[in-house]
């Protein structure tokens, strides 16, 4: 009987540092190129949701108003980046990281006051919310005074 020589372990002794070095790299680029997009979705997630929120605490300020039929006034405090509604809601700040203006409507001593009527118009103004180059537009129509996130 012939004896056949053992398999040859070379095959079996794993990765070469060069395959290694070669895969980390693969991985450290593909990681360059993820993580600022999930930031920048991050960022704009951010961006809408308090638009949303402030868009709503707007519409919660007219409701008030027309329910109770007198005017409401929901004010922001745009340095303090914060805002609230007399008799309507509480004190709510923007999260870290986001500025607010008015561009469009009454701005006095770095606070905007919209003021909603009982006959459900108000004062007409635009917010813009923002976080680098991500930002979200409120509007206030005078007529409606209805609120919209764009």
């Amino acid at each position: 009987m012939i004896r056949r020589a053992p398999p040859s372990v070379a095959s079996d002794q794993g990765f070469t540092l060069l395959e290694l070095l070669l895969a980390l790299s693969i991985a450290a680029l593909a990681a360059a190129v993820v993580v600022p997009r999930v930031s920048g979705v991050r960022d704009t997630a951010l961006v809408e949701t308090a638009a949303r929120k402030l868009a709503a605490a707007a519409m919660a300020t007219r409701a008030a108003s027309v329910r109770a039929s007198e005017d409401r006034v929901l004010v922001i405090d745009l340095a303090a980046r914060r805002y609230w509604s007399d008799g309507v809601l509480g004190v709510t700040r923007l999260p870290p990281g986001l500025s607010i203006a008015v561009p469009r409507g009454g701005t006095f001593d770095h606070r905007a006051l919209l003021r909603f009527r009982p006959d459900g118009s108000a004062t007409e103004a635009e917010i813009r919310i923002r976080k680098g180059r991500r930002s979200s537009t409120i509007s206030i129509d005078w007529l409606t005074g209805s609120a919209r996130v764009s």
